[in-house]
């Protein structure tokens, strides 16, 4: 028998390569159904794979996942059972009884405070209460901060950490949870139902006053959440009713969240009819053949600003992506707020959560369907390469990554105080731009400048002008500023 060769005929002329391939034809088999190729490779896995033990349904989902983050970054599977954890993240909610709780004292250095698990003694530890929703689940119960949790359900903790109680302590919603707590020699049992609890999106509203210079507010948004909107504009009226005379919107931090939110919260300061960003994409779900091609979207502001007069500026850094690059770049292109602190993220592109079926069995999937134009027509976007291409702000001061640590952690404790009590107005000592010994917190440069602009009136007039130029402050440091920037 005539053994079938597969034959490379090579000829070289003036520097090109001819190749001949010889071999008999037949035509290519059918392309298999997709869902057959998956089952079969999966089946072929699950029995010839030399470790018995695989989990094909997780394997599924996981590329799955990777198969949509391959298009871009923010692509993502979501399956059936992170649906409920999905919608909280979005929604901004939690299932459980509406407690901060913290770690066994016994773990926490006494000087720094943080956690230092080896410094365990023997015997049980006991997470502790440090604050109460209110309003939620415990408060009702009459759950006290400074109560050790002892038991959750009958089931003894003892590592003192605070994810051993959270765990147990979250469930579904209406299932009660039952706690043995101690207090110093008093021990009790409480019986709290499970609910849902919302958690604020905006974590600090705080108000200082400057040794010259009028008040200036601040209002810390950490997200985009259902209830952003009203959340910002009832902060707002705070501060005006506490005696701010301007405002800051801080949007550091800020990963973005609803693209609707962003538009109703820029909608506060902006006048009606002002454009506020178009968006040109795909519906998730065309309902005839012709609407799959990309739109165009025109958002304007639709009604008269709540606020349309209140200085203001906006605090950015390299954490303020999407839905704050809408409000930063709006309020910046339309001259209503100049734009302090460092260059943004640069996530110029929108996400839809499409369900693969109506029951949730099949999960759903994430997926860029629209990309952002601004006022002035630029897309700022986050390149694939990760280089920068973010919003530049126009006063721009730099922030060194120990200072940006010991900021986040100053931020994550005075949203515990906004959870706590949500209608305060926190009064606050004045920031330095650098440590100092006996400062009241870690130094925040951006902050620091941004009062010393908006507290000054003649300062202000010179950062709405049309062609504004911020007068340098007095000290070695120098401010790089742009005029609309965007790369």
């Amino acid at each position: 028998m005539r053994r079938r060769t597969t034959r490379l005929l090579g000829l070289s002329a003036g520097g090109g390569l001819a190749l001949l391939l010889t071999f008999p034809w037949s035509p290519p088999p059918p392309k298999a159904p997709r869902g057959e190729l998956v089952e079969r490779l999966l089946g072929v896995v699950e029995t010839a794979y030399i470790d018995a033990e695989v989990d094909a349904d997780r394997l599924l989902e996981d590329g799955l996942d990777r198969m949509v983050h391959d298009l871009d970054r923010y692509g993502a599977f979501i399956p059936s059972a992170a649906l409920e954890a999905h919608e909280q993240d979005t929604e901004g909610y939690f299932v459980g009884i509406g407690v901060v709780i913290g770690p066994a004292p016994e773990l926490l250095d006494p000087v720094t405070g943080a956690l230092e698990e080896r410094r365990a003694p023997e015997g049980p530890l006991h997470p502790v209460i440090n604050a109460i929703i209110p309003g939620g689940p415990a408060a009702v119960a009459g759950l006290r901060v400074g109560e050790r949790i002892l038991e959750v359900d009958g089931a003894a903790l003892s590592l003192g950490t605070s994810r051993e109680a959270t765990e147990r302590i979250l469930g579904p919603a209406g299932l009660p949870v039952e706690l043995r707590l101690g207090q110093g020699e008093t021990e009790r049992r409480v019986r709290v139902d499970r609910r849902r609890v919302d958690l604020p999106s905006v974590t600090e509203v705080a108000l200082y006053t400057p040794s010259a210079g009028a008040p200036v507010g601040l209002v810390r948004l950490e997200g985009f959440k259902p209830r952003s909107p009203e959340e910002v504009a009832g902060a707002v009226d705070q501060l005006l009713t506490a005696g701010a005379a301007s405002v800051l919107l801080d949007l550091r931090g800020n990963g973005g969240g609803l693209m609707i939110q962003a538009l109703d919260i820029a909608s506060l300061f902006l006048p009606r009819g002002a454009l506020i960003l178009r968006t040109v994409g795909r519906e998730p779900r065309p309902r005839a053949e012709e609407s799959r091609a990309p739109r165009e979207v025109v958002h304007r502001v639709e009604e008269e600003p709540r606020f349309p007069e209140i200085p203001l500026a906006v605090l950015i850094d390299g954490g303020s992506a999407s839905a704050s690059d809408i409000v930063a770049s709006a309020l910046r292109d339309h001259r209503r707020a100049p734009l302090i602190g460092e260059e943004s993220f640069g996530k110029w592109a929108a996400q839809s959560a499409i369900p693969l079926s109506n029951d949730g069995r099949y999960g759903m999937v994430k997926l860029t369907t629209q990309a952002f134009f601004t006022e002035t027509g630029g897309r700022i976007r986050r390149a694939d390469d990760g280089a920068r291409e973010g919003l530049i702000p126009d006063v721009e001061i730099p922030v060194d990554e120990e200072t940006r640590l010991e900021l986040g952690a100053a931020f994550r404790s005075r949203a515990l105080e906004r959870i706590t009590d949500p209608l305060a107005v926190a009064p606050r000592e004045l920031p330095s731009a650098v440590s100092t010994p006996g400062s009241p917190g870690p130094p925040d440069p951006i902050l620091a400048r941004a009062i010393d602009l908006l507290s000054q009136p003649a300062t202000l007039a010179q950062l709405y002008a049309p062609e504004f130029a911020v007068p340098e402050p007095p000290g070695p440091e120098s401010d790089a500023l742009g005029e609309g920037e965007q790369r």
